[in-house]
């Protein structure tokens, strides 16, 4: 069941990664973890800009994603997208930088509880795995690098410089992504010295059908085991 888990993921990963909807700057992360048998990826965010429109900010289902980025947003582009919200009578707007995001499968609960104490450590903070339905370890790893900045509130403006949202929107962003470095640092520690069967899978092979090709300077071990 678990290897069918497995390449049910690495094959919907193939599939998004050819659409061009997987973050270029979290691919690495993905390749390093999936090399290992004992780990499936499910999900991932490498950090984003948001802007936000709702009638209610309480009320999530309402709400409208006005544009995204991930990556640091030019002013003019984020204007526009203030005015777009306009349009749609939206009495609420915010915008938030929303930190990394990563979440996996894995079938050794070894392996959940070591990613979740190295990840904590690379600063992800609010990283955790729980028992899954299917009898496996669903980890998620989730960064602390958030800001939520509200615009209008009852259809009211309440920023004066917008230069200085955009400033401070992009500091955030950056540090996001320094984050996914630190977090790529600590796993390839990890995987090189816990993970036994390795199947490494670079960038090219995810478009050649994720067939491995054996990464020989990764340390075997039989730390996690199925």
């Amino acid at each position: 069941m678990w290897k069918l888990l497995r390449r049910r993921y690495i094959l919907r990963l193939l599939k998004e990664a050819g659409q061009g909807v997987v973050d270029p700057d979290i691919l690495t992360i993905l390749v390093k973890l999936n090399s290992c048998k004992h780990i499936v990826t499910t999900s991932s965010c490498s950090g984003r800009i948001v802007l936000i429109a709702a009638p209610n900010p309480k009320d999530k289902y309402a709400s409208t994603i006005v544009a995204k980025w991930h990556r640091p947003v030019k002013f003019n582009e984020f204007i526009h997208a203030v005015n777009s919200s306009k349009s749609l009578s939206a009495k609420f707007v915010w915008v938030s930088v929303q930190p990394p995001i990563l979440t996996l499968y894995t079938c050794s609960v070894d392996c959940a509880r070591q990613i979740v104490k190295a990840t904590s450590l690379a600063g992800f903070k609010y990283s955790c795995y729980a028992t899954s339905a299917n009898n496996f370890f669903h980890v998620r790893v989730i960064g602390t690098t958030r800001i939520d900045i509200p615009l209008f509130y009852k259809g009211e403006n309440l920023v004066k410089n917008y230069e200085l949202i955009v400033d401070l929107l992009n500091e955030y962003i950056y540090f996001a992504k320094q984050s996914l470095e630190r977090l790529k640092r600590i796993l390839t520690t990890l995987l090189a010295t816990s993970c036994g069967a390795h199947e490494e899978y670079d960038e090219a092979t995810l478009s050649r059908g994720l067939k491995p090709v054996k990464n020989t300077d990764l340390t075997e071990s039989l730390a996690w085991t199925c």
